[in-house]
């Protein structure tokens, strides 16, 4: 078997440098959460329905006897400006009509930490949630997880707003795992979960499973929610650990000894192993050369093998 150990020393340098040279770190606590702007999400692109012209977007009051900066706040965000300079939160749909937005970080990543992970801040009435509802898209996929409705954690009466923070382990992230992007929606009236506790993993549309409850925040916790409560209005997405860069490049070169062939015409199997474990398998081509290059590689040390009719020796 064709094998190499390599160490992705300098991407690991340049990443601890990447972290720790943030902007200056702007942290702020709200619902019992702390939080970097710095670590905020950079775009808030609508998704259903796919034009900005179809959310609405209202003043809030989310840090605004602060120096936060309100631009960041998801409403102006997607809006691109506040009237009044106000922080601005997006509404979303109601009982029967889903809206649905994307936020990310333009090609950075969440990884999965212990504990919680992010936290979402709802504007709303004391002991009147509103239903949303999120997933996740793991780095290097093109699909998301399914959704989940989480009762709110806290509430914060000057400002209005509800925290619900969201821990990446119920979304089937792994430990140090990533994620680049999170889509938020409103629930509708037919949308059931599958835990009898009333939160839980999202039924879209209905089907088996649960009536989803307002929680214990709500005046009537283990009511479900009422036809007017399903407009939902989210302000901002608090990140509870810092974000990474995108993953490394890895390139080199195979030498294949005597092999007379045209070298691109032979697709090739790589695996990358750590620890002698497969943590990632692909197809690729190798130029006239015998070059290759891995791209978005997690920084670490491993071996990497390359097979084409048989493991390379």
């Amino acid at each position: 078997m064709f094998s190499t150990r390599f160490a992705i020393l300098a991407a690991a340098v340049c990443l601890t440098l990447m972290t720790v040279h943030h902007e200056r770190a702007q942290t702020y606590s709200v619902g019992g959460y702390t939080w970097d702007i710095t670590n905020g999400v950079k775009r808030v692109l609508p998704v259903d329905p796919p034009q900005v012209s179809g959310f609405n977007f209202f003043d809030s009051e989310f840090l605004k006897d602060t120096d936060f900066d309100r631009t960041k706040t998801l409403g102006w965000m997607m809006s691109g400006s506040s009237p009044n300079g106000n922080p601005r939160f997006v509404e979303l749909g109601n009982a029967v009509v889903r809206k649905i937005f994307l936020v990310d970080w333009e090609g950075m990543r969440l990884p999965n930490r212990p504990g919680e992970d992010f936290v979402v801040y709802e504007v709303g009435s004391a002991g009147a949630p509103e239903a949303f509802m999120v997933a996740v898209r793991k780095k290097g996929e093109t699909t998301f997880s399914r959704w989940r409705y989480e009762f709110a954690n806290t509430y914060t009466a000057n400002y209005l707003v509800f925290a619900t923070a969201f821990n990446l382990d119920d979304f089937g992230i792994g430990e140090d795992e990533s994620i680049d992007a999170i889509l938020i929606a409103n629930l509708i009236d037919a949308d059931r979960v599958d835990d009898a506790s009333g939160q839980g993993n999202v039924i879209l549309g209905g089907g088996s499973g649960y009536v989803p409850v307002q929680g214990p925040l709500s005046d009537t916790p283990t009511q479900p929610y009422q036809s007017t409560r399903f407009d939902a209005d989210i302000v901002y997405v608090g990140v509870l650990h810092d974000i990474l860069p995108p993953g490394f490049a890895v390139s080199g070169t195979v030498t294949l000894g005597d092999f007379g062939g045209d070298v691109t015409q032979v697709p090739v199997e790589v695996e990358i192993r750590k620890n002698g474990s497969v943590v990632r398998s692909e197809r690729i081509n190798l130029s006239s050369s015998g070059g290759y290059t891995l791209r978005d590689v997690e920084p670490g040390t491993y071996d990497i093998a390359f097979k084409a009719s048989h493991w390379l020796r």
